[in-house]
């Protein structure tokens, strides 16, 4: 799935829910509802325990999905994100870029930021494309303005991530500037992208 692709399934997400930049955040739970709505896809969102270094996993099959969570070891931003993150992969997701080595996923995931999408194998553009599909349903662009606005009054990146309830980390690489650039391209090819059937 292109980067585009992605993008408009965020938009569309957006859209079910009715989502206005003048209500802050978007509850995950909304974007449960709205997967289980429009696409037919049943999550259920849990905490629990999982191996030390996995934040969030996805057991799936067909049009039920499973989702643990931290809760333990990361804030309630970042519990936030990876469920919206893990949410996206039932969006965007085909069964050739499910992952299969969880280990070495991981590793090459710690070793990168909110990522600009080149050629990877499927599986770790899913997981970029998810992480980046997530930012746009938490931090959509047709919010841009806010975020520019806060920043310009001299706020700090800290001052976004309240205001959306997502981790800092998130906000300070979605506001890098080569980031903005591809995402502004990508936004306006939009117009030119058919929509995505629902499921």
């Amino acid at each position: 799935m292109r980067l585009e692709d992605g993008l408009l399934v965020a938009k569309q997400v957006l859209g079910h829910c009715g989502y206005s930049c003048t209500q802050g955040h978007l509850k995950v739970e909304t974007v449960r509802l709205i997967i289980r709505q429009h696409y037919k896809i049943d999550a259920v969102i849990h905490s629990g325990n999982s191996p030390p270094e996995i934040y969030a996993q996805l057991h799936r099959k067909q049009d039920f999905a499973h989702i643990l969570v931290k809760e333990n070891e990361m804030s309630y931003c970042w519990q936030r994100f990876v469920a919206c993150k893990e949410l996206a992969h039932l969006l965007i997701d085909s069964e050739g870029s499910y992952t299969h080595d969880v280990p070495a996923l991981v590793r090459d995931l710690v070793l990168h930021d909110l990522p600009l999408l080149q050629d990877h194998p499927a599986e770790m553009t899913s997981e970029r494309l998810a992480k980046i599909v997530a930012c746009e349903i938490l931090m959509p662009w047709q919010c841009r303005a806010i975020m520019d606005k806060m920043l310009e009054d001299g706020r700090p990146c800290i001052d976004i991530a309240k205001h959306f309830l997502v981790p800092e980390k998130i906000v300070q690489q979605r506001m890098d500037p080569a980031w903005i650039v591809q995402l502004e391209t990508a936004h306006r090819d939009l117009d030119v992208v058919p929509a995505i059937p629902q499921r």
